[in-house]
């Protein structure tokens, strides 16, 4: 008896796995959406996603065409598996346009003790319709924000070929509710946003400084932001953005690599995060603090690499009055690298093969084309260089607080190379005359 039992508890195990791995597949048409870029299909929309969310695994399919919608979409679930695609044409993508001021597409999970459910988005183009920045602007200086695409408390997320533009706040925003004191479990175990371009998505609240980013991510363990445009036309928007990229508070293990990043008070931000982070390749410009490292965790912190990058602040017009708003208090803080870090608590990163670039035809804030208070740093084989100089030309210096020497870094145009630590020597930092091309060597 006990035979037969185990192979129908066997047979039942299999057939629960073969209808668990079907997966549902809806249009939205099937439900009355119309993409005729005229009617209301928000109503439409909506029911399909509820019928879909009634599936364990579920995929929502947009034929091509412009769906028009009046109010935010929000597809709220636990723990099933949900793909939202595009079917494009001629190369174009299915859009969907909130025709009101507002977020466009949340997708939303529960926070625990565990992540659970996994998305997938995938050639789409969500369009937001916000006015651009003025005094009179109602959005600007306040707390809240919108989103393009944001999704929170997931297990994985994938989102591919998705274009955002004109969102006040946040382009794509992948993110826990709380933000700290979660466990290790509860965060994205893993994230994927390729070949998305997102434009001029921005924010602007000097006080807070909490929103305005192109791409931000936190609390996941393990991700890839790859092959992303991320550009904020302030010609157009009229203010810069916060962040190009954003990786904070329990973000691990992330690679960001080959994304143009433009139009943002810093292109690149790393803050209290657990490290283990590869930089690669990305090209930053239309900033004057290109990549920001900060707020740095004793606790758990891995090495960072960041390689073959280039920074400089070609684009940002002269004498612009956009408005910067981080580490705008001190001379040096605000530079085209700015490497800050508790004592020795990110030890052990290397930052090899990169270009700093400030150009005289652009505006600059500072005086420093680098701050590096970051002990135990690998810098090799590093360009920095002040071009185009105009006259009176701008003073321009490298400034390293830390016992992080740099090996065959190259410095061109610079009015001084400066090193302030009490462990600091001439002798330790001598061999690099050969390459200050006629900048003073200063140890304060």
């Amino acid at each position: 008896m006990s035979k037969y039992i185990g192979m129908l508890l066997l047979f039942l195990v299999q057939l629960a796995g073969c209808s668990g791995a079907k997966t549902v597949v809806l249009n939205v048409r099937d439900f009355g959406a119309k993409g005729d870029g005229r009617s209301d299909d928000y109503a439409a929309i909506n029911r399909c996603f509820q019928t879909a969310l009634k599936s364990p695994t579920s995929e929502v399919v947009f034929p091509f065409g412009t769906y028009l919608i009046n109010k935010e979409i929000v597809v709220h679930f636990d723990n099933q598996d949900i793909s939202i695609v595009g079917q494009p044409k001629n190369g174009q993508s299915p859009t969907i346009i909130n025709r009101v001021p507002g977020s466009v597409l949340l997708i939303r999970g529960y926070l625990g003790d565990v992540s659970r459910g996994i998305v997938s988005v995938r050639d789409l183009n969500l369009k937001g319709s916000f006015p651009s920045y003025s005094s009179n602007n109602r959005f600007i200086n306040k707390d809240e924000w919108y989103a393009g695409l944001a999704v929170t408390d997931k297990k994985e997320v994938r989102i591919v070929n998705v274009n955002v533009h004109n969102i006040y706040g946040e382009g794509i925003y992948v993110a826990t509710t709380k933000q700290e004191m979660i466990p290790l479990d509860a965060r994205t175990s893993y994230l994927e946003i390729k070949n998305c371009l997102v434009t001029n998505c921005w924010g602007y609240n000097p006080k807070r400084d909490s929103y305005g980013d192109g791409i931000y991510v936190s609390n996941v363990a393990r991700g890839t932001i790859s092959n992303n445009k991320v550009a904020n036309n302030f010609m157009v928007t009229h203010q810069l953005g916060r962040c190009g990229v954003v990786l904070e508070y329990m973000s691990e293990s992330c690679t960001v690599s080959d994304n143009q990043i433009y139009g943002y008070d810093r292109g690149l931000h790393i803050e209290a995060d657990f490290g283990g982070h590869q930089i690669l390749r990305n090209v930053i410009s239309g900033t004057d603090l290109g990549i920001a490292i900060f707020n740095s965790r004793r606790e758990r912190n891995l090495p960072l690499t960041i390689q073959e990058n280039v920074v400089s602040n070609e684009g940002l017009p002269l004498r612009t009055k956009l408005a910067r708003v981080r580490d705008i208090e001190a001379a040096t803080d605000r530079s085209l690298f700015n490497f800050v870090a508790l004592s020795d608590s990110r030890s052990g990163s290397a930052v090899v093969d990169n270009v700093f670039k400030v150009d005289g035809r652009y505006d600059y804030f500072s005086g420093a084309i680098a701050n590096i208070k970051a002990n135990g740093v690998t810098f090799r084989n590093n360009s920095f260089s002040y071009i185009n100089k105009s006259s009176p030309a701008k003073s321009v210096s490298y400034y390293n607080y830390s016992t992080s020497i740099p090996q065959n870094d190259t410095f061109k145009g610079l009015e001084a190379i400066r090193f302030q630590h009490k462990s600091i020597s001439k002798n330790t930092v001598i061999k690099l005359k050969d390459r200050l091309n006629g900048a003073k060597l200063l140890i304060d």
